[in-house]
């Protein structure tokens, strides 16, 4: 819905859900207009599992809002298009940043050996940047 400026009915069918479901899981990231339609509040809190690149590898991160998100998952974008074309200049937004979940904070890793390494050792992957818990 924010992203895209959906409304909240087309937005859950091409979720592949219902109105109900999102209202359920989401409904404190969705605000009610006076004329009864709902709109996307600017960021959320809720709590996401994500994927996260670190030194060691792929780790899960519990990120508990929006735009932290955001920015891991824009993290991530850059760190494909690096590995895809060797463009490093997309890597210069994250270069001495840091995400912060849990009050602690995660260092983006741009350095383009280390990079290099960890997507030689197949610890970079980009399928699928959220995780499901079960």
């Amino acid at each position: 819905m924010r992203r895209e400026s959906r409304s909240l009915t087309r937005a859950a069918r091409e979720a592949d859900t219902t109105v109900a479901t999102v209202m359920k899981y989401a409904g404190t990231a969705v605000v009610r207009r006076k004329n009864g339609r709902y709109k996307a509040k600017p960021w959320d809190r809720l709590t996401r599992s994500m994927k996260f690149l670190t030194r060691k590898g792929i780790i899960e991160l519990e990120v508990k809002d929006s735009r932290s998100a955001s920015r891991i998952g824009q993290y991530m974008t850059a760190v494909d298009e690096y590995l895809k074309t060797g463009n490093a200049q997309v890597l210069r937004p994250y270069k001495g940043r840091a995400v912060t979940v849990d009050r602690d904070p995660r260092p983006f890793i741009t350095d383009r050996t280390k990079l290099e390494r960890l997507a030689a050792a197949g610890e970079v992957s980009f399928e699928d940047l959220y995780t499901i818990k079960r």
